[in-house]
């Protein structure tokens, strides 16, 4: 299961600053530091992108931030 925030601001001609506030609700793999339980996360993430030519996307920064709950 998947929620989101999302804020997008531009930047310049075809750039973006992208922040995203997603929930992820997810059940890990046994052989993981997890052991197989299921984890709900709370993450921050940057995205600083550009529409190139083709409306081609570039990302030039992605920055991924748990939130301390």
């Amino acid at each position: 299961m998947l929620s989101s925030l999302i804020t997008v601001n531009k930047k310049g001609v075809q750039s973006y600053h992208v922040e995203l506030r997603v929930r992820l609700n997810v059940e890990t793999y046994k052989g993981s530091q997890f052991q197989g339980k299921q984890i709900s996360l709370l993450v921050n993430e940057l995205w600083e992108l550009c529409v190139k030519e083709s409306n081609h996307i570039e990302i030039s920064r992605y920055v991924v931030d748990v939130v301390k709950q």
